[in-house]
């Protein structure tokens, strides 16, 4: 039980890495990318953009993370079971 408990602490703790890493990622491509192209009156639209664009990555986080780990299948039949 406790190397289960240790593997579960790892997995945690290499999610919560890479979605971390990814959010930085992203933010960094977006002011060195994008963020230049707009003019200071522009904060609406930049902040709009900039909502979309880190939406865009946790998204594509979640479906990475989704299709390459297994505790998903294991969270769905719970809830499954539990309606």
């Amino acid at each position: 039980m406790k190397k289960d408990t240790k593997r579960k602490l790892k997995a945690v703790l290499y999610l919560i890495g890479g979605f971390m890493l990814t959010l930085i990622l992203s933010e960094v491509i977006f002011l060195l990318g994008f963020y230049p192209l707009f003019d200071e009156g522009q904060k609406g639209l930049r902040t709009t953009l900039f909502v979309l664009w880190m939406y865009g990555w946790m998204y594509a986080f979640y479906r990475l993370s989704r299709s390459k780990t297994s505790w998903w299948k294991i969270l769905d039949a719970q809830k499954g079971g539990d309606e």
